[in-house]
């Protein structure tokens, strides 16, 4: 069995960790939809030319949510350029905010069969001159709890990873792993789902069979196996399965290239549009299924795929945040995004989050200098110059 791709489809999405207090209409959320799934794929792409490990699994509704965050504090030509990235130039940020209002109520849901979880947070520094209009619109619209903080405090660090574990049933840990001195706000998205498969696998079919990697080398691996009635759809390219969860409003959609075909010429044709089309194909049919039991971890950086998708400005010292803080001056740092999947037979357990480390722009030449090596040092006046004491310190002792 070649590699194939696999993608969680979120018919009614939910989170029960944020929630709006906005208006909204109960379609907005379509909007957002569409938004969310065209910078799926664009993201993807970006991901794919500079992946390092085997396998990528990422929440594009995550980058996104996280990104809509910031999008709200930018202003001009930073603006401008974020919005083509999400998808959203065509609206007003009002309809945006509405729209995202809408798509987080939606996705409220525990029925015991599926969760989605879905929280928002802005951590700021202490005493920064945030606008309270930006910080009143991310919690009406975006339930986003809002922490002030001092980021100098190690205990800052703990207090935001924390919130992420809370945030992700302890599937992402470490997401902050340094905090800069001129850190000036984290923005924050943590999604979590799991499902139970509305058929189970039976754990008595699974078995041991070959996988073979994209180089050809083979290994054995566990496979589960089912016999049933399932959407399905076959093109010249590939077969593809949906596998819905317990409560039938969430699936997993599986892609399978042809013998002879690979996972590059499928995606050389996937597009938001085209992807659509596809799942609008699949009938009903009955047949069998082998699908690879996994689990993996994934983290990447997102700065350099972003700017490749056309907003370079929000990560520059031109960045125009006079939305988020009074008279600006502050730029994102880092986009980080980490993700958990595990798939069995029960079914799908999934978290993924996204931050976003602002600092200030005019500070970014700033230098850390770590004397951890001998060093020469001198006591001066200041006022007259004079050298008091001269020294080199190769090899430091203090005793208590």
């Amino acid at each position: 069995m070649k590699r194939l791709i696999i993608a969680l489809t979120f018919s009614l999405l939910a989170g029960c960790g944020t929630s709006s207090s906005a208006n909204f209409a109960e379609e907005d959320y379509k909007m957002m939809s569409e938004a969310n799934n065209q910078f799926a794929f664009d993201l993807f792409n970006e991901l794919l030319k500079i992946k390092e490990a085997e396998n990528i699994f990422f929440s594009p509704t995550s980058v996104h949510l996280a990104l809509a965050l910031a999008y709200n504090g930018a202003k001009t030509e930073t603006k401008q350029e974020m919005g083509a990235v999400l998808h959203v130039n065509q609206y007003e940020v009002e309809e945006t905010n509405r729209a995202y209002a809408s798509f987080l109520n939606k996705m409220n849901s525990d029925d015991g069969y599926a969760t989605v979880n879905i929280a928002n947070s802005i951590w700021i520094r202490n005493g920064y001159p945030f606008l309270e209009s930006f910080l009143n619109t991310t919690e009406d619209y975006y339930g986003a709890e809002v922490h002030s903080v001092d980021f100098m405090d190690p205990k800052t660090k703990d207090e935001i990873n924390e919130w992420v574990e809370d945030a992700t049933n302890k599937k992402i840990k470490d997401m902050v792993q340094q905090i800069k001195p001129n850190t000036v706000s984290y923005l924050l998205n943590a999604i979590y789902f799991k499902g139970e498969w509305k058929t189970p696998f039976d754990e008595k079919q699974t078995y041991i069979d070959t996988f073979t990697l994209a180089n050809k080398q083979t290994k054995p691996h566990p496979f589960m196996s089912q016999y049933g009635k399932f959407d399905y759809l076959e093109t010249n390219g590939f077969q593809a399965i949906s596998l819905p969860y317990a409560n039938d409003e969430m699936s997993m959609i599986v892609v399978l290239p042809r013998e002879g075909k690979s996972l590059k010429e499928f995606y050389s044709q996937l597009t938001a549009a085209q992807w659509d089309s596809w799942l609008n194909d699949f009938s009903k049919k009955e047949g069998s299924l082998q699908l690879p039991k996994f689990e993996m971890e994934f983290e990447a950086t997102l700065n350099d795929p972003l700017i490749n998708l056309g907003m370079p400005l929000a990560f520059s010292g031109q960045a125009d945040f006079r939305a988020m803080v009074e008279g600006g001056g502050i730029a994102i740092d880092e986009v980080r995004h980490k993700s958990y999947i595990v798939v069995n037979e029960k079914g799908t357990e999934a978290a993924a989050a996204t931050s976003i480390a602002m600092t200030e722009s005019a500070a970014m030449d700033t230098f850390t200098m770590t004397v951890n090596r001998p060093f020469f040092y001198a006591i001066v006046d200041n006022a007259s110059g004079t050298i008091l004491f001269l020294g080199e310190m190769d090899n430091p002792v203090y005793v208590e």
